[in-house]
């Protein structure tokens, strides 16, 4: 015996089993099994019924690419141990041949070690996705300087009919001044009068259920107040001035805001009653400036 011949032998004892099987038919050609301690005589029979013991070929064989190793996992019932098998696909004389080599898995946090990899990646790459997809959505549907829905999601929670109901409340908003604060002073101050803006509209969206609030304009904000009695809905105009008069306390310059409200007690078309509130909110813009409060700075 060479030393060859020798070594390999002892890289045998290594493995549980080693086998060669022709591809096609899947049967054995040669086998050496550690599993019962001698060199088996599998030759012409299936794999399926030398390796694992069943009377049909295994729905789960993978298919191989030729000179790429394969490693997967399976569970001997009647031995209660868990196995890994390696297989190379490889030709000779024209034909193909599945190599391997079984060993049985002691550790049992070796278990699947390559399948543990990836679905930990899996894992990695769906959490990236999910806030990839989150960061998109807050793209498509909130405004940016405010945080309150933009006009595209207020279009579409329009066209989706949440709003197709009776008692619902419409309050427009409309910045007054809000050219001649940028042209005075800054794009900055007119961006915190905005933001004050929407800082109202948010602790008046908390305060009353089922209000949703968004900015559908450079200066213009609306909000939906659904299942409100009229009584209530009529009280939101005072409440919210209310909040905006304690936000602009103390500021030098002063957010103010023509308010335009619609009320409809039966389902209705709404984007009818949104123009209802709309030309009510100019109606009061023109208001103020007859009654000379269209003055955008406090006296200090």
């Amino acid at each position: 015996m060479d030393y060859t011949e020798r070594f390999i032998r002892q890289i045998l004892q290594c493995a549980d089993a080693t086998y060669i099987m022709e591809e096609d038919t899947g049967k054995v050609v040669m086998m050496h099994d550690n599993l019962t301690l001698r060199s088996s005589d599998y030759s012409g029979v299936p794999c399926w019924c030398a390796i694992l013991g069943r009377e049909e070929k295994c729905p789960f064989c993978p298919k191989l690419t030729e000179g790429v190793r394969y490693s997967w996992e399976y569970y001997d019932s009647a031995r209660k141990l868990w196995y890994k098998i390696n297989n190379l696909l490889f030709s000779s004389d024209g034909k193909q041949y599945r190599a391997g080599i079984i060993s049985s898995i002691n550790d049992p946090m070796a278990l699947n070690h390559n399948t543990v990899n990836e679905m930990t990646e899996l894992n990695r790459l769906l959490e990236e996705n999910r806030r990839v997809k989150e960061a998109f959505e807050r793209e498509a549907n909130l405004d940016k300087m405010t945080g309150l829905y933009n006009r595209n999601r207020y279009r579409l929670d329009i066209a989706s009919g949440i709003y197709d109901c009776g008692k619902l409340g419409i309050l427009y908003f409309d910045l007054n001044n809000l050219k001649t604060v940028n042209d005075t002073f800054c794009h900055e101050a007119g961006d915190k009068v905005i933001v004050r803006l929407a800082e109202a509209m948010k602790q008046l969206n908390e305060d009353v259920p089922a209000s949703t609030a968004y900015r559908i304009g450079g200066d213009e904000f609306v909000l939906f107040v659904r299942d409100i009695s009229e009584a209530k809905f009529s009280q939101l105009k005072t409440e919210f001035q209310s909040i905006l008069d304690r936000m602009n306390d103390g500021q030098p310059i002063l957010c103010k805001v023509a308010v335009g409200v619609a009320y409809s007690i039966e389902k209705c078309n709404v984007e009818h009653l949104v123009g209802k509130a709309d030309k009510n909110m100019y109606a009061m813009k023109n208001l103020m400036k007859q009654e000379e409060l269209f003055d955008f700075t406090e006296e200090k």
